[in-house]
C-alpha cells in the first residue's frame, strides 16, 4: 500500500466547467471529502503515489531486483543520496538513472568506470539505502511552477501565509517553498486578499522558517490523473442521493464500482504499477 495518499485534484478544479460548475458553495466540505476519498482510492488501486514525496527506501543487496551493477527501484524522481550495503556513499558521478529522459525512473545503474558494485558487509537484507524524491510525474522537471512569493516571513510553526497574489493558487493544491529545506505544504484554505491557510511540512518534508519574498511553486498534477479524479468526484456528487451508485473505497466506505465513468477505470488501468522489465 502507498505510504502517502495525497490529494490529486483541487476544489477549484472540481468546480470548473469540466467538473461541477453549478455546485452550491455549501457543498464544498462534501466535495473536499470526496476529493480525499477518490484520491486515496485511485492511488491504492494503482499502488502508486502521484505527488512527489520525500523518503528513504531500503533495498536488498541480493535477489531479483539487484545485480552487481543494477538496482531496480519503483517510481524514483530524484536521488538525494545512496548508501551502499558496506556503508559507503555512492556519488552522483558513479551511476545513471534509467530510462534516460523519462520519468519516473525505474533503475539505478552503476557505471563501469566507477569501480563500484552493489554489496553488503553483514546482512544483505535492506542493506542499500536510497533517499530522495519518489512518486509519479511524467515531466518531473516541470512539476512545480512558480506562482507568487511570500509577503512576510514564516516561522516553522506558522500556518497562515501572506502572499503577493493567490489568484492562480487553489484549495488542496501542494506548494513548494523556494527557500530552505525543500519544504512542501498544502493549501487548505484560500482566505482572499492574498492570505492562505497551509498545512506545513507535508509528504515527508519538515516545516522550517521561510524568509520574506520566498517563492511559492505550485504542483502541476499529471493531467490525465487530475481529470480522472475530478470526473469521479463529479460522479459521486451527481449520485450523492443514490447509494447504489457509490464507488468502492478500500478504507471500508461504500463499495461498488457499477457506473464509474470509463475514463476513470481506463486511467486506473493505464497507471497501475506493472513489474518493470529486467
Amino acid at each position: 500500500m502507498p505510504k502517502y495518499l495525497p490529494d490529486l485534484t483541487t476544489l477549484e478544479h472540481v468546480l470548473s466547467p469540466q467538473g461541477i460548475a453549478d455546485a452550491d458553495d455549501g457543498d464544498n466540505p462534501m466535495l473536499i471529502r470526496y476529493i480525499h476519498e477518490v484520491s486515496a482510492w485511485f492511488q491504492r488501486r494503482c499502488d502508486r503515489v502521484f505527488v512527489p514525496y520525500f523518503d528513504s527506501e531500503s533495498h536488498d543487496a541480493r535477489g531479483d531486483d539487484v545485480t552487481a551493477r543494477t538496482l531496480n527501484v519503483k517510481d524514483l524522481l530524484e536521488v538525494g543520496s545512496i548508501v551502499n550495503g558496506d556503508g559507503t556513499t555512492v556519488a552522483a558521478n558513479q551511476y545513471v538513472l534509467r530510462e534516460r529522459n523519462t520519468y519516473p525512473k525505474w533503475r539505478v545503474e552503476l557505471l563501469g568506470s566507477s569501480g563500484v558494485a552493489w554489496t553488503y558487509t553483514d546482512d544483505w537484507q535492506d542493506a542499500i539505502t536510497l533517499h530522495g524524491t519518489l512518486g509519479v510525474h511524467d515531466n518531473y522537471p516541470q512539476a512545480f511552477r512558480t506562482m507568487t512569493q511570500l509577503n512576510g516571513s514564516l516561522t516553522a510553526v506558522a500556518t497562515t501565509a501572506y502572499v503577493d497574489s493567490d489568484e492562480y493558487l487553489e484549495t488542496l493544491q501542494y506548494v513548494r517553498f523556494g527557500g530552505a529545506g525543500g519544504e512542501l505544504a498544502q493549501i487548505t484554505r484560500r482566505n482572499g486578499n492574498g492570505t492562505l491557510t497551509l498545512e506545513r511540512g507535508v509528504l515527508g518534508t519538515t516545516a522550517v522558517e521561510q524568509a520574506d519574498n520566498t517563492t511559492l511553486q505550485a504542483y502541476q498534477e499529471n493531467p490525465d490523473v487530475q481529470l480522472a479524479v475530478t470526473r469521479l468526484v463529479s460522479y459521486l456528487y451527481d449520485n450523492r442521493d443514490n447509494p447504489s451508485g457509490r464507488v468502492a473505497f478500500a478504507d471500508g466506505s461504500t463499495i461498488t464500482e457499477v457506473g464509474i465513468p470509463s475514463l476513470v477505470t481506463d486511467t486506473v488501468k493505464e497507471r497501475q504499477w506493472l513489474e518493470m522489465r529486467r
